[in-house]
């Protein structure tokens, strides 16, 4: 199958595959919240979130091993596939005892120290957390499977699994409805234990299906290789936290500045940029392997080509439904929380504003990361990141409003598109000016005839659900239309065509 095809084709698989858990996580994140009660699920998140922002080690080290197997799988090198896939379970096993020790050793003082936990409940909570800490080595040795998985582009066995974990969630919220004993510490280890069984399901798939897959540490591990990942893990290591330490300093300096009113309105903001970035990430997840194989097959200009319409289609699936969310803002917050905290609306519709350019410069970034001098690109990310904050905190200080942190956040991800498109220009010799034409200027044109067309229509109307909907209307079709006259280039309206065609002769 050609890799357009396959692009498509895993594009839909994962989007029927989202479709699917997000319904089912919201059933059961419910049924967990009445089983639990607010004390116990509001410990199990704060457990959750400690454990989350130590892990970031791992998240470096995924980047890593991710790339290496794509790499080396377009290039066809299947002695280096073999020793790149030993490298990372070993290392992956050697991450994860650290993560243990780690976890385990903050979470002695933090429970010590600094968590505040009801006397009655601390038992139950010490306990989850050594379930979550157990969930957690497990999920960072499945990482090498389910790397190989995404490399082969093998996305039906990918959601097939997705969908298991989140009907397995939905049955351990069920099951602890009924339980007499303690139902957070039986919450922990079945979450635990269904970690576990995922984990050998991803083992045995792979041990059938690739031969690069069986461990043999003996033969296989090679020191050059394990070197060569740690080189560039460290580079991204090194934009994970400070990314990290941007995005929670940044939680920290709003609540020091405008108190936690400001942090709900921003916790808000985020929950729902999550939400409807959804379908732009899940296209880009089917667009990054083609994106490496390409370059490790040599296919330059294929993958310069893949990045440029992943960096064009995943800012038009954001935008598609941003447009109508961001003029009608105000009466859809009041619809969904009824009195939204203050700022919440303004927050809101920057934060996709800032999601919309991020979407356009992370497959250009992409192209980096396949040719693999990543050195320079993550140093300058970093800076970026950190003076986010700095810029921030001078603000605050000079009495600007809080929304101004998305402001520099858009200034922020302007220049780190340029930033992206130079280096691109520079290492894979994607020309800059092909990047106008081929997507900033599609980009352009298409959002602002959605745009003003809707605002012109929507300002003559009273605010109503009625108003909303033909907000939704007129925007889709309008953003369609253009879509069709001045979005797309003609190789990829036949490939959207292909796919109709393929469907309609399937259902009839």
């Amino acid at each position: 199958m050609k890799g357009s095809k396959l692009i498509i084709k895993n594009t839909g698989i994962l989007y029927v595959k989202t479709f699917i858990t997000m319904g089912i996580a919201l059933y059961s994140t419910r049924v967990i919240l009445n089983t639990l009660g607010a004390v116990d699920y509001g410990l199990f998140s704060l457990i959750a979130g400690v454990i989350a922002m130590l892990t970031f080690l791992n998240n470096s080290l995924s980047s890593s091993t991710q790339r290496f197997l794509e790499f080396n799988l377009g290039a066809g090198q299947q002695k280096k596939l073999s020793e790149v896939f030993n490298a990372s379970v070993f290392l992956h096993l050697l991450v994860g005892l650290i993560v243990v020790l780690l976890v385990e050793g903050v979470g002695y003082i933090a429970f010590e120290k600094i968590l505040i936990i009801p006397v009655d409940r601390m038992y139950a909570a010490r306990a989850i957390f050594h379930f979550m800490v157990i969930s957690t080595f497990f999920t960072i040795i499945s990482v090498p499977y389910d790397a190989i998985i995404n490399a082969h582009e093998h996305m039906l066995f990918d959601s097939i699994v997705g969908i298991i974990q989140s009907f397995g969630i939905l049955f351990i919220a069920i099951f602890i409805q009924q339980v007499n004993t303690d139902k957070l510490i039986w919450y922990g280890l079945l979450m635990a234990s269904l970690i576990f069984v995922l984990l050998i399901i991803r083992r045995i798939y792979c041990r059938v299906l690739y031969a690069e897959s069986k461990i043999n540490f003996k033969t296989h591990l090679n020191r050059a290789t394990i070197k060569e990942m740690l080189t560039y893990a460290s580079w991204t290591f090194f934009g994970a936290i400070t990314s990290m330490f941007g995005a929670y300093g940044m939680i920290i300096v709003l609540n020091s500045f405008f108190g936690a009113k400001v942090n709900a309105a921003y916790g808000i903001a985020a929950q729902l940029n999550g939400q409807i970035n959804v379908f732009s990430a899940t296209m880009m997840k089917a667009l990054n392997p083609q994106i490496v194989k390409s370059e490790g097959s040599g296919e330059r200009n294929r993958m310069i080509k893949i990045a440029m319409t992943g960096s064009k289609m995943s800012f038009f699936l954001l935008a598609f439904f941003a447009i109508p969310f961001i003029l009608e803002a105000p009466y859809v917050l009041k619809l969904w929380l009824i009195n939204p905290p203050e700022y919440t609306i303004v927050f809101s519709r920057l934060v996709l504003i800032v999601a919309m350019f991020s979407q356009l410069s992370m497959p250009i970034g992409k192209i980096v990361n396949a040719v693999g001098n990543i050195k320079h690109i993550e140093v300058y990310s970093s800076i970026i990141y950190i003076m986010v904050l700095l810029v921030a905190i001078l603000l605050f200080n000079l009495g600007f409003p809080p929304f101004y942190v998305y402001f520099i956040q858009i200034l922020s991800e302007i220049l780190l598109l340029v930033i992206r498109t130079r280096f691109a220009n520079k290492m894979a010799d994607m020309k800059i000016q092909d990047f106008i034409d081929l997507v900033l200027k599609p980009v352009l044109i298409v959002t602002l005839s959605a745009l003003i067309i809707t605002f012109c229509i929507q300002f003559f109307m009273n605010e109503s659900f009625l108003r909303l909907l033909i907000t939704i209307s007129i925007s889709s079709a309008v953003f369609l239309i253009s879509l069709n006259f001045w979005g797309l280039a003609l190789e990829e309206k036949q490939y959207i065509n292909d796919v109709f065609c393929k469907i309609k002769k399937k259902v009839y």
